[in-house]
């Protein structure tokens, strides 16, 4: 679930929310510059909004919710990077996530909540983690025990003794499961005998002389394989 930057004033309106939104489902467009992200000048958020008014856009800068360039007059969010975060905080994981996207390597942007929410629907559900979470900060930087388990890494895997270290390698790693799985299907599919396999996707069952297999194919293979045989692709540990 995503957490705006403006969900968090108090004192913001419905109809600035509504200004905030638009602006950020288009300034990504190319109509509007090459940039990713491009700030959108007051004649083209008013093509998309036609009563807008420009003291709305002042107020949204003076809260610091949206910034004005001197020089084009265009307006921006304030906080324009996404990978900035709000103060800092990127990435937020419940105790109880079963998954997790790629981990950052610098380690400064992923937390792990101390306590869990939930809510019957999104919009519950987001108020409850910005209330309950996000303002009293009930969270903590994710530990190079926790990145281990995310990573699949085994529970007698020796850490660094620098625990920045174990953050920079575990964010540059890879899940073990998944590679585990995708080295275990590659020796299946015979590439590294001189025999004749057989691969069954979904789609058809091919017979290829391990000779004749490129490595790009044996992958490929390997891959189909593996999924098949799973019915899924392999997940990490979870925090518990």
């Amino acid at each position: 679930t995503s957490i705006h930057g403006w969900e968090l004033y108090p004192d913001i309106s419905v109809r600035e929310q509504h200004i905030c939104m638009v602006l950020l489902r288009n300034r990504r467009k190319p109509k509007y510059g090459p940039q990713d992200g491009n700030p959108l000048s007051f004649q083209a958020l008013q093509q998309l909004i036609p009563d807008l008014r420009i003291e709305e856009l002042h107020r949204l800068v003076a809260q610091k919710i949206l910034r004005q360039y001197e020089d084009s007059g265009k307006f921006e969010f304030f906080n324009r990077k996404l990978s900035g975060g709000i103060d800092g905080v990127y990435r937020v994981y419940l105790p109880t996530s079963t998954f997790f996207p790629t981990l950052m390597a610098s380690g400064t942007l992923d937390f792990v909540a101390t306590v869990n929410v939930t809510g019957d629907t999104d919009q519950t559900y987001k108020a409850n983690f910005v209330k309950t979470v996000l303002r009293k900060k009930k969270y903590r930087h994710l530990k190079p025990q926790e990145l281990a388990r995310i990573q699949g890494f085994p529970a007698n895997f020796r850490l660094h003794e620098n625990p920045k270290r174990n953050i920079k390698l575990f964010g540059n790693s890879v899940a073990v499961p998944v590679i585990t799985a995708i080295g275990q299907a590659i020796v299946q599919t015979g590439c590294f005998a001189r025999e004749q396999i057989a691969i069954r996707s979904t789609a058809e069952t091919a017979y290829s002389p391990a000779s004749t297999l490129s490595p790009s194919r044996c992958v490929r293979r390997a891959i189909l394989l593996t999924l098949s045989k799973r019915g899924k692709s392999p997940v990490t540990s979870s925090l518990k």
